[in-house]
């Protein structure tokens, strides 16, 4: 499913170059809201982003998330979200604009496993 729409652009003049960073990588956290319920402890994206031969690029891993104790959601259940649902690397030029995409998630409803409660 559709799950967020993402604008990449450069942030560094391009000709200073750096190289790929170590983990752990910086991290983006967006609010995370289910049907206009805000979603305790929100998202974490990792983004590794560096330059180089002239070129910005961008590496958004797969990650996943448990969303818990939203109102919706029984005693038992869980969501689990994936996205993106697959590793999205990107890469523009120094005249180009960034990129644009739609992240994709993959998304489960279940009973815990663990069968904790909420």
């Amino acid at each position: 499913m559709p799950f967020a729409k993402v604008a990449l652009r450069g942030v560094g003049a391009v000709g200073c170059a750096f190289p790929k960073p170590l983990l752990p990588w910086p991290q983006l956290s967006p609010t995370l809201m289910i049907d206009d319920a805000h979603v305790p402890r929100g998202w974490e994206y990792s983004v590794g982003y560096w330059i180089e031969d002239d070129t910005h690029h961008v590496i958004i891993p797969e990650s996943s998330r448990s969303v818990r104790n939203v109102a919706f959601l029984g005693p038992e259940d869980e969501m689990v979200i994936v996205a993106p649902s697959t590793t999205m690397e990107v890469a523009w030029g120094e005249r180009e604009a960034g990129p644009s995409a739609i992240v994709h998630a993959r998304v489960w409803w279940r009973s815990r496993l663990d069968g904790t409660r909420g």
